[in-house]
């Protein structure tokens, strides 16, 4: 179960994805992701965050998702993939095979 959300600036706040409640019954199912997808349209970034790290985010006390959680300290503490796209004219296009790969290497 993916939510997919397009969004303005470098973080987006958990009142934003309104699926969170829902996606954590769906935490622990076998062969089953469920996460939000997020493109950073500004900073033409796409980020993949599962619900068990969203869960994490928010028991630390996290009011949001950033981009900043990609880079420096955060690697290690939050798992959160960076999904290669390129810049269309207006869209961005995914590697949505990547994004596959790497969720399935940890099974």
């Amino acid at each position: 179960m993916v939510e997919c959300k397009a969004h303005k600036g470098i973080s987006i706040p958990f009142t934003d994805i309104p699926q969170y409640e829902r996606q954590l019954s769906y935490k622990g199912l076998h062969k089953i992701f469920p996460g939000v997808l997020v493109w950073f349209y500004e900073k033409d970034t796409i980020i993949w965050v599962s619900i068990e790290e969203m869960e994490k985010m928010v028991n630390d006390g996290e009011k949001s998702i950033g981009l900043r959680m990609t880079k420096e300290k955060y690697p290690k503490k939050y798992r959160i993939i960076e999904v290669p796209a390129t810049k269309l004219r207006t869209f961005m296009e995914a590697d949505l095979n990547y994004l596959i790969t790497r969720l399935t290497e940890s099974m």
